[in-house]
């Protein structure tokens, strides 16, 4: 992934390519942020929605208070629903953190920046209907699992 920047660099070009001009970052915790933290605590009440809008969580804290998706796909830029497409035949998402989005003393395959079998990063199965963070657990970092985009609003300074 080329380290944390490197995700975040990743899920912004896609998000241009796609067209959308707000900015996203990656999913990830780092050695110096938590999960919990990446979007702002202004914006955490802030529904999660997919690309087509539909609603996966009422908010951003829902994700770590262990409350199940909604029952609605998960998009990649290009459209693809990563449930059920064979581009991510593994249905794990890359976080580096615990269920709480705290992030794990060693749970991120070296800043994410290493790919070897002998590192580790912290990892969950992703199911519509199940908790996003569901069973967290530690993966060698040659897997290649999901890494999600997430668009970062600061409605805060929407607001007039």
């Amino acid at each position: 992934m080329r380290g944390i920047r490197g995700a975040d660099l990743a899920c912004y070009q896609e998000a241009r390519q796609a067209n959308f001009r707000t900015t996203f970052r990656a999913f990830l915790s780092s050695h110096v942020q938590d999960l919990n933290k990446v979007v702002h605590n202004g914006d955490r009440d802030t529904p999660v929605v997919n690309l087509r809008g539909e609603r996966i969580f009422n908010s951003w804290s829902e994700i770590f208070e262990q409350q199940r998706m909604a029952d609605v796909p998960i998009y990649s830029f290009n459209r693809r629903n990563v449930f059920i497409h064979s581009a991510w035949p593994e249905k794990r998402v890359w976080h580096g953190s615990d269920s709480n989005g705290m992030r794990s003393e060693s749970g991120y395959c070296d800043a994410w920046r290493s790919d070897s079998p002998s590192q580790f990063g912290r990892a969950s199965s992703i199911r519509r209907g199940l908790p996003l963070l569901n069973g967290s657990h530690d993966a060698e970092c040659s897997r290649e699992f999901i890494v999600l985009c997430i668009e970062v609003l600061f409605l805060h300074e929407f607001k007039t």
